[in-house]
């Protein structure tokens, strides 16, 4: 059911006649009953998705009397918390076939000092005839300043040199790669 077959000012929930909404009719199908009574004591779970979008309508699922609401929305409204049953960033939803496609918005970070270390995991790959090696993504110091690189990592890399020395990468030594649990675990 989309939420325009329920969405009705008050006024409109009084008319009668063929220009009423017919979840507040009474239906002598339904002995003289409105399909939203009938409903609204059911209990039903409500389904929502893309919430964001139902604006002040939002208020009339109370109406339902439901046992709970589930909003599946990858933007939820800022302004309001609801109590998440699950969380998926984009690259999740992604890896997990939930989305076709994700768009991407480069940004560029001025002003960034290298002071704290930065890895992002991109990938472990693993070949039949050597050791699995990994896609990092992590700070290097450049002449014009620190920007993040992605490069392939194998096992006894030093990230402090491959960083150019920035010193947040001390003692960050690959270890090993683990390809059955796709991680990177480092000697420090």
């Amino acid at each position: 059911m989309n939420y325009q077959a329920f969405n009705a000012k008050k006024k409109d929930k009084e008319i009668r006649g063929e220009s009423a909404r017919k979840i507040y009719q009474k239906l002598d199908a339904l002995q003289s009953e409105r399909p939203i009574d009938i409903i609204s004591r059911a209990r039903p779970i409500l389904i929502i998705d893309e919430p964001q979008r139902f604006g002040k309508s939002e208020s009339l699922f109370k109406e339902f009397n439901p046992l709970c609401v589930l909003r599946y929305s990858a933007t939820h409204k800022k302004d309001k918390k609801y109590n998440e049953v699950y969380r998926l960033d984009a690259i999740d939803a992604y890896n997990q076939k939930l989305v076709k496609k994700i768009k991407v918005k480069g940004i560029e970070v001025l002003g960034n000092s290298g002071t704290n270390s930065y890895l992002f995991l991109d990938a472990v790959n693993i070949h039949p005839k050597r050791y699995p090696t990994a896609s990092l993504e992590f700070e290097i110091k450049q002449k014009t300043g620190i920007k993040k690189v992605l490069r392939k990592i194998t096992e006894t890399d030093n990230l402090l040199n491959l960083s150019n020395e920035l010193k947040q990468y001390q003692g960050f030594i690959v270890k090993e790669i683990n390809g059955l649990h796709n991680t990177v675990s480092f000697t420090n």
